[in-house]
């Protein structure tokens, strides 16, 4: 199942305010969900923004995406695919909610600062696809140093 997978990351932006136990919830759905799917990622939030990783075979992220686009409760402004993986990064986090300060030193902020200030942008420039791959395989890092769980 694992030989053709592929990923995306996406920011969105809430549509009603969310609260830490929201969130949590949020996230224990989703986990519940991408199991199935096998699809496997992390969600971060922060002050009404989403930032949410996601890998798995490509027809079933195809046809979560297509579910999480048309989720009332956010808008969903900048998507970048990343394409197909050699192998899968967060195997066994079906849905890891990461608190914004466990990212803290993996450069989201120069990652969320581009995506926001340039959201209606159609293109994603090479140099912030670069830096979006460099956070995910950062935080890849730290799970395999078991520093996140």
């Amino acid at each position: 199942m694992d030989k053709q997978i592929s990923a995306l990351v996406y920011l969105s932006k809430e549509k009603y305010p969310f609260t830490e136990g929201g969130i949590q919830v949020l996230a224990q759905k989703s986990a519940r969900k991408n199991a199935a799917l096998h699809i496997s990622g992390y969600l971060a939030y922060k002050e009404g923004l989403f930032v949410q990783y996601l890998e798995g075979p490509k027809n079933n992220l195809n046809d979560l995406f297509h579910v999480i686009r048309a989720d009332s409760r956010h808008q969903i402004f900048k998507e970048i695919r990343i394409g197909e993986l050699g192998k899968r990064h967060f195997k066994g986090w079906d849905m890891r909610h990461l608190e914004y300060k466990e990212l803290h030193h993996v450069g989201i902020e120069t990652v969320l600062d581009w995506l926001v200030y340039d959201q209606y942008q159609e293109k994603v420039p090479a140099d912030i696809i670069s830096k979006v791959w460099q956070m995910v395989s950062d935080i890849a890092s730290l799970k395999a140093l078991q520093k996140l769980q």
